[in-house]
């Protein structure tokens, strides 16, 4: 595409306007030099065109945009310390309601020992589930109708016995068996 001489593109701007005794050469392509007589103007005059070339070119760098990879993107200081900070919050958000639930539940759940004596452990049942491990020697303190039976561990290899006031009972490890501790055949625990 050639550009026409009167059209707008072709005005020079009224600050740059050239003085009398300036040439002036008008070109028809985008480029400056093809079609134009520039090149041999600027041998005539002495310029070195591979500084016109080198400022030309130092110029268009000016003025491109600076590539994507080049920019830095400032973050703020901040940023990072708030969102660790934030991570905290809410793992101990989450964490600290269920440590004391489960705890709660476990404490509801658990007994504690009543005596600890030669390594030997007492335990006093009630109406929850007793789930703690019992050793050969253990016993357990059961309150009946007719006052405390005393119910001894006596064996936990293989087979889990136990003597109670009736007799002694032999269970696999892995099954439950009803324990009637008065003898009236009625079931008192079971283990």
């Amino acid at each position: 595409t050639t550009l026409d001489i009167d059209s707008e593109w072709m005005e020079i701007d009224p600050k740059l306007k050239p003085r009398p005794e300036e040439p002036v050469i008008h070109k028809k392509f985008a480029s400056n030099f093809f079609g134009t007589h520039l090149a041999q103007t600027l041998n005539y005059l002495g310029v070195d065109t591979e500084l016109v070339l080198t400022l030309y070119k130092n110029k268009q760098l000016q003025e491109s945009p600076v590539p994507e990879g080049l920019i830095e993107k400032h973050r703020p200081k901040y940023l990072i310390p708030l969102i660790a900070a934030a991570s905290v919050v809410v793992v101990a958000a989450i964490t600290i309601p269920l440590v004391i639930f489960f705890n709660k539940k476990m404490a509801e759940n658990k007994l504690v020992a009543v005596e600890v004596k030669n390594g030997e452990r007492k335990y006093e049942l009630a109406d929850k589930t007793f789930t703690d491990r019992l050793y050969k020697g253990d016993q357990l303190i059961y309150s009946g109708s007719e006052g405390d039976v005393i119910l001894t561990v006596s064996k936990t290899v293989e087979t889990f016995g136990i003597q109670t006031p009736v007799g002694n009972l032999y269970t696999e490890l892995s099954e439950e068996a009803e324990l009637d501790i008065d003898g009236d055949a009625i079931s008192d625990l079971i283990v």
